[in-house]
């Protein structure tokens, strides 16, 4: 009888015991439960990589803002002058340097003078020159100026280039005719002669 108390009594402190340890671990469970933090959910956001297009855009913008445009000056054109090309002089014993005195010559009429710039060839034809000598005074023509161009020696003859400025009537006109020249008794004589401004 007392070994079936003795069990009895055994059972029941097991029992309360049990009892005791499952009250405490649902104690502690709630206890971890209301102690336990609450940790708010994390929000990721992924970070994009610039946009290279709207830096430059920037960029730019800024750069416009900040720099004033720069006018660029347009070059200036060079105005093309003309070479001009020197006076000829004439030299003593040249060729050109026969004419010198032919305007006076020519506009007095004196006949003389201009025979004796004519070469032997060219006396030849004095009725010819004496008409066209007549010609050129009764037409009023009047030498101003005889500038020399140019003028080309081969050996014994020359060509001398001329602008000779005529005054016609009370008109200002120009012609430019060349002289034919030769050279005998060491003296250069004209081979043509020039009495009006029609050169043709």
């Amino acid at each position: 009888m007392m070994i079936k108390n003795k069990f009895v009594i055994c059972s029941f402190v097991i029992i309360v015991l049990s009892a005791s340890i499952i009250c405490t671990g649902c104690t502690s469970t709630q206890s971890a439960q209301t102690t336990l933090p609450t940790i708010p959910p994390s929000i990721t956001t992924t970070s994009q990589p610039p946009d290279p297009t709207a830096t430059m855009a920037t960029t730019t913008a800024s750069m416009e803002q900040t720099t004033a445009p720069t006018a660029i000056p347009e070059p200036t054109p060079i105005p093309e002058v003309p070479s001009a090309q020197p006076a000829f002089t004439s030299a003593p014993g040249d060729p050109s340097s026969v004419l010198v005195s032919y305007p006076d010559l020519f506009n007095t009429g004196n006949r003389e003078g201009l025979y004796a710039l004519l070469s032997e060839n060219m006396k030849l034809y004095s009725p010819i020159v004496d008409s066209e000598l007549a010609a050129a005074r009764s037409n009023g023509y009047i030498i101003e100026k005889i500038q020399v161009t140019n003028q080309i020696i081969e050996e014994n003859t020359a060509i001398v280039d001329v602008d000779i400025s005529w005054m016609v009537a009370g008109t200002s006109t120009t012609s430019s005719p060349r002289f034919f020249l030769v050279h005998e008794n060491d003296q250069w004589k004209l081979d043509s002669l020039i009495l009006s401004p029609d050169v043709s």
